[in-house]
């Protein structure tokens, strides 16, 4: 199975979208007083003591779960939001930084006669307390992660988007089954759904290789997805309807037929 190899690129490209639940034991006012926790409130990281500093003027309330989400901003949204704060603790060099604030980076020199040469390797402040979902990344997506997006064409990845959004994809199959003549075609809606733009010759190659596909049925059951709408196209990158989107259509294609009245 895939290991995350930590190196970073998802605490700088998910910048705004890290965060703890409420949950979380590093949230509470009592997480120094824990004989088990690592980091103790004497002896912290300074980024720790901004960010109890600034911890309630970033959470915010999630309906759909009833629980508060405290958010970890990027270095450049605290220059922005905080710049006293970011004045006192961060360096200026980190003022146009989306790196989240717990990310940090050393320095590991190699021999000299070693080929390669010294370079910065991350690591988070707080690993072992982090959030609950940088704990389950890249695992709660199929493993596919910021550094190794092509895993995205492998059947691993097609198993797991087929256990995690089946119950959407077999709702499609009901709803196109006289529309879409290759079976195929619907494992491509599960491999795509959201997870952006894919690249249409790999995903093509992907195919061929996996599951046989000629190369007129490719092109066929293509055509007929672009005019249904369930695939979109663009430089030759190609994504397909979102869950969100398949919902809506649902909820449409009911309204027509009035099943909603």
């Amino acid at each position: 199975m895939f290991q995350c190899s930590r190196c970073g690129k998802c605490c700088i490209e998910f910048e705004g979208q890290i965060h703890f639940k409420s949950s979380e034991s590093f949230i509470s006012p009592n997480y120094s007083e824990s004989s088990h926790q690592e980091i103790r409130e004497k002896n912290q990281h300074p980024y720790i003591t901004l960010y109890r500093k600034i911890q309630q003027k970033w959470c915010i309330f999630d309906s759909s779960t009833k629980e508060n989400r405290y958010y970890i901003p990027s270095k450049r949204q605290i220059w922005e939001r905080h710049p006293k704060l970011a004045e006192n603790f961060l360096p200026y060099s980190s003022k146009k930084s989306k790196e989240c604030l717990f990310l940090a980076w050393h320095q590991s020199s190699f021999p000299q006669s070693s080929l390669k040469t010294a370079e910065n390797i991350p690591y988070c402040i707080i690993h072992g307390n982090h959030p609950e979902m940088c704990r389950n990344y890249p695992k709660s997506k199929g493993y596919v992660c910021k550094n190794h997006p092509e895993r995205k064409y492998t059947i691993h990845f097609l198993h797991y988007q087929q256990k995690k959004i089946g119950f959407a994809i077999n709702v499609l199959k009901q709803l196109y089954k006289e529309k879409v003549f290759h079976p195929f075609a619907f494992d491509l809606l599960a491999l795509l759904m959201d997870f952006g733009d894919f690249s249409k010759k790999k995903v093509q190659n992907f195919f061929f290789s996996e599951f046989d596909i000629s190369l007129e049925v490719w092109k066929n059951t293509i055509q007929d997805l672009l005019e249904l709408h369930l695939i979109s196209e663009k430089d030759q990158n190609i994504q397909g309807i979102s869950l969100k989107e398949t919902e809506y259509l649902i909820d449409r294609i009911m309204n027509e037929l009035g099943w909603n009245q």
